[in-house]
């Protein structure tokens, strides 16, 4: 079975995405305990699919989005981030405006 999904992974008919090894700002609070998520995640991958690097970020997060995620995820050079929930005011504006694709601009540091 892992030499299937190896080779999934390997044709591109299979997508990590993320990569840590649970999901942010549920069970990892902090800006370091974020890091160390992703790096045993990262780890993980590096370990079982030797040149494969997940190019996007992927957060179900129920309870919001934190700048310091996004800011971490563009570190780490994700491509692109799907949301698994937003505030209800800004969907139902950006339903009405087509604007529910958009570029989020983390901040350049942090505490900035």
């Amino acid at each position: 079975m892992k030499d299937k999904v190896r080779n999934l992974v390997k044709t591109g008919q299979l997508e990590l995405l993320s990569g840590g090894w649970s999901m942010h700002d549920e069970a990892c609070p902090t800006y370091t305990d974020m890091i160390e998520n992703m790096s045993k995640g990262h780890s993980f991958i590096t370990d079982n699919f030797p040149g494969y690097h997940p190019r996007i970020g992927w957060q179900i997060d129920p309870f919001g989005h934190s700048n310091t995620n996004m800011r971490l995820f563009a570190d780490i050079g994700f491509d692109a981030v799907f949301m698994g929930r937003m505030d209800r005011h800004d969907k139902a504006e950006r339903i009405k405006d087509k604007t529910m694709e958009f570029v989020w601009r983390p901040s350049t540091a942090l505490g900035s």
